[in-house]
């Protein structure tokens, strides 16, 4: 009776393990590092702190490129409203395609069309001086974005026309400096 209870526990954790859904996939010198699933295509979309690249990955496994700039240097977060694709975009120092004009100082928020096609391309960098690493983004009912620069204390606002301003800034933003952590 005993081993009965064991053969039946290990069946139970086998066939719960098994019901994990899980989708594999390869894309040579991706270092992916944002993914968002758009509902109406079905669609994984994923970002490249490498290349930059962004690539879809559907339920199969199958990933494509779907969309490729020689002046992406790194993709991050990714947010999508239904009818565009919104990525942060920079050169934090991870990218085989940076390089001193472009380093810790892009910043910039693409939109792309579900086909694939760039729409927009907003530049943030000149709104403040110092280092930048636009990381992640917001989008509020209006069509509003809000991006997180992870290397300065602020949050960009970028509205419904393009027209972007530095929305908070403040030192409460600032991260921790690795040194001072004990």
């Amino acid at each position: 009776m005993k081993g009965l209870g064991i053969v039946m526990a290990m069946s139970f954790a086998l066939s719960v393990h098994a019901q994990t859904p899980r989708i594999t996939f390869k894309a040579p010198l991706l270092y992916p590092e944002g993914i968002v699933h758009d509902k109406n295509t079905d669609r994984f979309f994923v970002s490249s702190v490498t290349t930059g690249t962004i690539g879809t990955v559907g339920s199969d496994g199958t990933y494509k490129v779907f969309y490729e700039d020689s002046t992406l240097k790194s993709s991050f977060g990714m947010k999508t409203d239904g009818k565009k694709l919104w990525v942060c975009t920079g050169d934090p120092t991870y990218s085989k395609f940076g390089g001193p004009s472009t380093r810790k100082k892009l910043i910039r928020l693409i939109g792309l069309d579900m086909a694939g096609k760039k729409t927009d391309d907003i530049d943030c960098s000149a709104l403040l001086n110092g280092n930048h690493f636009l990381n992640d983004l917001a989008l509020d009912d209006n069509g509003n974005k809000y991006l997180t620069d992870s290397y300065s204390p602020v949050v960009y606002k970028i509205d419904n026309n393009g027209k972007a301003e530095i929305f908070v800034q403040d030192s409460l933003l600032k991260g921790k400096d690795a040194a001072a952590i004990k």
